[in-house]
């Protein structure tokens, strides 16, 4: 199991974001002008030949908070591949990183924006793992919400509401290079969550949530 230490309070209570995820999935398309994308199947061949999108396979939308558990995505992100493919089966779970403007079906990620911050996450990472925070510089395009409200106590906390997930996930980053809390990957489904003081997890903890840990214990044929 790798863990990571990071300080400050619990990650979740700076970053206040809801997702918009097409209930539909998501596909792949190349080309220019969206009347000549070629619609990319499961079977396509890489290298792809073109600019590569990921849009939305249909128009209906939810919305959720995806960092309610996966109080660490910025690890499972620097985690992806490199390829259209290991992309989309992330979007497909979690969403794109543009914000709709109100039209989700219009919605689309080019492929070279998740290759960009797939590399900036690697790199930054490996930066503070080494304990080089000085040398971290995170930038946060579009508009990002920031709210003083009242926490149980009565005492005043910030609240963060970026535009749209990629900014999230900076600034989920920058949250946990200046954190106090322990990082770890789900033994059941691989994300990457907070535990430790404040988080509201015991530092013991091996799974994400309580889903997780239920559907390891059957895996296991119901035995710890």
């Amino acid at each position: 199991m790798v863990a990571s230490k990071s300080r400050g309070v619990v990650l979740s209570d700076l970053l206040d974001f809801v997702m918009v995820r097409h209930t539909a999935g998501y596909r792949l398309v190349v080309g220019g002008p969206r009347a000549s994308d070629i619609l990319l199947g499961p079977a396509s061949l890489l290298p792809f030949k073109g600019t590569v999108f990921i849009e939305p396979a249909g128009k209906t939308t939810e919305t959720y908070r995806p960092f309610e558990v996966g109080t660490a995505l910025f690890k499972t992100v620097a985690g992806l591949k490199k390829s259209p493919n290991s992309v989309l089966k992330f979007v497909n779970k979690y969403g794109l990183l543009c914000k709709p403007n109100g039209i989700p079906q219009r919605a689309r990620d080019n492929i070279e924006d998740w290759y960009e911050l797939i590399d900036y996450l690697k790199a930054a990472i490996k930066a503070w793992k080494a304990g080089d925070v000085s040398s971290l510089s995170v930038n946060v395009y579009g508009d990002v919400m920031v709210q003083i409200s009242s926490q149980d106590d009565g005492s005043p906390a910030i609240k963060m509401q970026p535009r749209d997930f990629r900014s999230a996930l900076l600034i989920q980053f920058a949250r946990a290079a200046t954190a106090d809390a322990e990082l770890k990957c789900c033994e059941q489904c691989g994300t990457w969550f907070a535990v430790g003081t404040g988080t509201g997890r015991r530092s013991t903890a091996q799974f994400c949530s309580d889903a997780c840990r239920k559907e390891n214990w059957r895996a296991k044929g119901g035995k710890s």
